[in-house]
C-alpha cells in the first residue's frame, strides 16, 4: 500500500487586500480557521399530490455564507480588523490551504461583521474570533 500524505494545517494563511500598494497582507498570529463555504438554499414543497406522501426539499439559490477566524490578540491585527468592521469596509479574502498534492487558493469578497474577544484567563494567550460575511460567490483555484 502506498504512503499517503497528510493534509495538515500548518502553513495555511489567510491575506486581506487591504487596498494598500503591497495589496493582500497576511492576518498576523492567524490560530485557525473555518474557509468560505457557500450554502445552497434550499425551500419546502408541499404539494398535494406527493406521490410519497414525504415532503421534499427543493434546491434554490446559493448564499455566499461566512468565514471565520482565530488569531492571538495583538494591538496592530486588533486595530485593522476592527478598523475593517466599524468602516464597514468591503474587501478582498484570500484563503490559501496547503493539501497532499497542491496548494488550494480560495478568493472572495466581503465584510468583517464581527471581532469577538475569547474568554480572558490569566494562563492563556488572548484570541479574537472574527466574523466574515461574504457578498458573492468565490473563487477557487
Amino acid at each position: 500500500m502506498a504512503d499517503v500524505a497528510e493534509s495538515i494545517g500548518r502553513s495555511a494563511t489567510v491575506h486581506i487586500n487591504d487596498g494598500s500598494a503591497s495589496a493582500y497582507v497576511i492576518v498576523d498570529n492567524l490560530v485557525d480557521f473555518d474557509p468560505p463555504d457557500p450554502v445552497l438554499g434550499t425551500v419546502e414543497s408541499k404539494r398535494l399530490t406527493l406521490p410519497s406522501n414525504v415532503l421534499v426539499e427543493v434546491p434554490t439559490i446559493f448564499k455566499a455564507g461566512q468565514a471565520k477566524l482565530k488569531w492571538q490578540f495583538g494591538q496592530a491585527n486588533w486595530t485593522r480588523m476592527d478598523g475593517l468592521r466599524t468602516n464597514m469596509t468591503k474587501k478582498n479574502f484570500k484563503f490559501t490551504v496547503n493539501d497532499d498534492t497542491s496548494t488550494t487558493v480560495v478568493i472572495c469578497a466581503g465584510y468583517v461583521t464581527s471581532n469577538k474577544r475569547m474568554k480572558v484567563e490569566a494562563d492563556k494567550i488572548q484570541e479574537v474570533e472574527s466574523t466574515i460575511t461574504l457578498t458573492g460567490p468565490t473563487s477557487a483555484s
